[in-house]
Formats: structure tokens, C-alpha cells, sequence
């Protein structure tokens, strides 16, 4: 009996250092990876009317739950707003018929149970021409 568990001490104590060994077995099977942000959604310029798109790419074990925040408010699925999530962490939010208040920070945030990320990202919305006369720059569209 004695010399039964000597051995299951033994086997075990020589599993473990092979393990620590062999660095590519430990990394790709990750017990829980906190998200990060393979490809994080960009601020956008989007003209009045038209539709706006951020997308992005999150890694993470178990998959993060990507949610999207405006002043503090979660943004629901429904109305000009599309949420979407599909294969491998990649994201979506799309806002359709941009108005003029939609403008301002979005944050995007990805959580599982080893943490959480977050990326704010701008929307900034073009007036149609001659309403706005407040804005000191104004880039020639060159046609190409």
C-alpha cells in the first residue's frame, strides 16, 4: 500500500516538471484568458443620414461578452441600433440614419471571468453643408 502511493508521488511530481517544460502545451490551452482587444473599434466621421459601423475583434477564454455603454446608458438591440457578435470575438455596432445627437463617446466593453477591457471610441457626425457654420476647418473633398 505504502509503495503505491510512493509511486503516485513520484509520477505526478515528474508529470508536473514536463509540463512547465514544454511551454507550447501550457499556452495553448489556457485554463482562463482575460479579453484583449485583437483589433479595437475606431473613432468614425460619419456624415448625417448615413450609417455608422464600429467593429472590432476580442480574444479571450471563455469568449468575452461584448457590451456597448453611451453616457454611461447600455445601447439595446433594436431601433437604428444593431448589435452583433458573431465567430472567433469579432463585434459589431451599427448605427443606422446617423443623426445629428448621435454624436459623442461610445465604450465598448469585454468581460469574462478572468477580467474585463474597455475601449471608448468617437463618433463625430458631419452636418449637412451650410447648416453648420461653427466649424473652423473644413477639408476640401478631392475627387479621385
Amino acid at each position: 500500500m505504502s509503495t503505491g502511493d510512493v509511486k503516485l508521488v513520484a509520477s505526478s511530481h515528474v508529470s508536473k516538471t514536463s509540463l512547465s517544460v514544454d511551454p507550447s502545451r501550457v499556452g495553448s490551452m489556457p485554463l482562463t484568458e482575460a479579453p484583449a482587444f485583437l483589433l479595437p473599434p475606431r473613432n468614425l466621421c460619419i456624415r448625417e443620414g448615413a450609417t455608422a459601423k464600429f467593429d472590432g475583434k476580442v480574444r479571450g477564454y471563455p469568449e468575452p461578452q461584448v457590451t456597448w455603454h453611451r453616457n454611461g446608458q447600455p445601447i439595446t438591440n433594436g431601433g437604428r441600433f444593431l448589435l452583433d457578435s458573431g465567430v472567433r470575438g469579432t463585434f459589431s455596432l451599427v448605427i443606422l440614419a446617423v443623426h445629428e445627437e448621435d454624436k459623442g463617446k461610445y465604450t465598448c466593453e469585454a468581460s469574462n471571468g478572468s477580467g474585463t477591457r474597455q475601449v471608448t471610441v468617437e463618433l463625430t457626425v458631419e452636418g449637412s453643408l451650410g447648416k453648420k457654420r461653427d466649424r473652423p476647418v473644413v477639408y476640401p473633398k478631392t475627387l479621385g
